[in-house]
């Protein structure tokens, strides 16, 4: 299972597949669109940890796959991350985005595609280097797909790639991604599903699917993403190099849907300077886990936290300690409450099992996981 957090600071590190900075020209970057388009829900089902039946629930020794769950009717955003370079949605390099095809089931949602931007850089308050996605950039009027085809979408989006200077750290890094915005209630989302297990942890077989709720409009950040494995964004673009460098196409400004820049409209066939954004990159996350070591001491690893929410609200939820494995299993948990601001450690006990698990082990994945958000995740050195 992989699912990211929200709205917390996400930590790509599936980023290492992404395509090199290209200068030449590249036709379908994105889903090959060879599997069907057999994904039987729209925004309304999200992918929780847990155990078919019992979403959030755990099997033996605490094992957990992505399950789904009914939330109610929402838009979404969808994108990949790819398991290879020329499978993923993010974009090559600075350039244009000419067109985009989307591969439909027998009965699909209306959608759009739309850019938007992930950041990287280094957290002022301890200086460790994260990425955050996204904020929306830009996006095409909505249209109704071909059923059981696939439909190709003009889109003339300009597009950008400044990747983050270690020599330069007050600046942040950015880059965009091609995205399918869905609109409505009903419909099915371009997706293809490849079935059960869907286990928790990294596949690098898999396509690594991220849906945002609710869709990540123009102008606005959304870090509220869900991730899961055994899926594939039915999706994939051309892309040009180009010397343009505002984001966007011929818009009205103000109005949703006709390509609306995060920063401005361009003129029609670009132009324009970009203006630079001010506090992209600089959202915090929910909760942070303070500690990058962390030691077994009398059956008991203690694990500094932090509530960082802004909106005064306590954090509430679990800190669980996993092994870092390809099927990590849940060593223990420890309820949390802190209240906003507040930092405490969380004295999380070990039964005999979990620390027989643990013996030889040079790292533990620490996870946080707060009432209705997906989990804060961060692996930690071991010291005993």
């Amino acid at each position: 299972m992989r699912r990211l957090s929200r709205p917390v600071l996400i930590v790509l590190t599936a980023l290492a597949v992404l395509p090199s900075m290209a200068s030449a020209q590249i036709s379908g970057q994105g889903s090959p669109l060879t599997s069907t388009a057999n994904y039987p829900y729209h925004c309304e089902t999200r992918w929780m940890p847990g155990v078919p039946g019992n979403p959030g629930g755990f099997g033996p020794g605490g094992y957990q796959d992505y399950v789904e769950q009914f939330v109610g009717p929402s838009t979404c955003t969808v994108f990949q991350t790819g398991n290879t370079p020329g499978t993923s949605h993010i974009v090559p390099n600075s350039g244009k985005v000419t067109v985009a095809r989307v591969k439909s089931g027998p009965n699909p949602a209306p959608v759009s595609i739309a850019t938007v931007r992930q950041f990287t850089g280094k957290r002022p308050s301890d200086g460790q280097l994260l990425t955050t996605c996204c904020a929306g950039i830009s996006e095409t009027p909505t249209v109704n797909p071909t059923p059981n085809a696939v439909t190709e979408i003009p889109v003339n989006f300009l597009v950008e790639s400044k990747p983050y200077d270690p020599n330069n750290p007050g600046v942040a890094g950015y880059r965009d991604w091609v995205v399918v915005n869905a609109h409505g209630s009903t419909g099915t989302l371009p997706i293809h599903d490849s079935g059960l297990p869907r286990p928790i942890g990294p596949v690098p077989s898999d396509p690594g699917v991220t849906w945002h709720f609710p869709q990540i409009d123009p102008s606005q950040n959304n870090q509220n993403a869900w991730i899961a494995n055994g899926f594939e964004v039915l999706m994939n673009y051309d892309w040009v190099p180009t010397a343009a460098t505002t984001p966007g196409t011929a818009c009205t400004a103000g109005t949703r849907n006709v390509g609306v820049s995060l920063r401005q409209c361009a003129p029609s066939g670009g132009g324009g300077q970009q203006q630079p954004q001010q506090g992209a990159g600089t959202a915090s996350p929910l909760a942070e886990i303070r500690a990058s070591k962390l030691r077994l001491k009398r059956g008991k690893i203690g694990v500094s936290v932090k509530c960082a929410r802004t909106d005064g609200k306590a954090c509430t939820g679990k800190v669980r300690l996993r092994t870092v494995a390809k099927k990590p299993v849940l060593l223990g948990s420890k309820t949390l409450k802190l209240a906003a601001g507040k930092t405490k450690t969380v004295s999380v006990s070990l039964n005999r099992k979990a620390r027989k698990r643990l013996k030889g082990q040079k790292q533990l994945r620490v996870e946080i996981a707060l009432s209705g958000q997906a989990p804060i995740t961060k692996d930690v050195t071991l010291r005993r």
